[in-house]
């Protein structure tokens, strides 16, 4: 059973045109993570009176997402990891493996983005990576709907090259609660990992040459 939880014991019918890769959605409590992620499975059909409405993710929850891109089917698994800093010692064992790391933090709240630190700290610390300087991620500013901003742009961007100065940043803002630019996010996400196994099979092709 502990190996469902963790999902490695999900199992589907696969052929060549399956990609499987595992997503990591991280940040402060009560930014909306569980809500961009049932809004992108669920679609339109998410009530959005009930994003409200959502309890805390204790540990990490997941769900499998299959999505057709340029001629194959991608199967995500995508992870909501807890918020709370209580939680986060659950969740740090889903960091291993992952493919990609969506960084979530809220436009009006400036202290949801300054723990994007400490979410960032703990990835790299936990999850074995074999190329962190070149590990891809997005960063999301979630509630763009609100007319009141709390963190800037520039702000985001100097975070950012201070960490990682020879990759561009990705960053994206939304709203789950309208629907906005949801879908842009795993678009962005997809396309990313489509990008990383096209450039792995070419590596392999070549040392099959060699």
């Amino acid at each position: 059973e502990a190996e469902d939880i963790m999902g490695k014991g999900i199992e589907d019918e696969e052929n060549e045109n399956t990609i499987q890769a595992k997503v990591l959605i991280a940040g402060a409590p009560a930014v909306g993570k569980t809500s961009i992620l049932k809004r992108f499975s669920d679609g339109d059909d998410t009530n959005s009176e009930l994003l409200k409405l959502y309890d805390p993710t204790i540990g990490a929850d997941f769900q499998i997402v299959h999505l057709p891109l340029e001629g194959k089917i991608l199967k995500l698994q995508i992870w909501d990891t807890a918020g709370d800093r209580k939680l986060m010692s659950i969740g740090r064992r889903i960091f291993h493996d992952a493919d990609f790391l969506i960084l979530v933090y809220d436009m009006t709240s400036h202290e949801s983005f300054e723990a994007l630190e400490m979410y960032w700290n703990n990835f790299m610390l936990y999850g074995n990576l074999p190329n962190p300087d070149t590990f891809p991620v997005l960063v999301v500013g979630n509630k763009c709907d609100v007319g009141t901003r709390a963190t800037t742009l520039e702000e985001v961007v100097a975070w950012w090259e201070n960490k990682r100065p020879r990759r561009p940043l990705q960053h994206l803002e939304c709203s789950a609660l309208r629907s906005l630019n949801v879908n842009d996010i795993f678009l962005i996400v997809s396309e990313s990992i489509l990008d990383d196994y096209g450039d792995k099979r070419g590596e392999y092709k070549r040392g099959e040459s060699d």
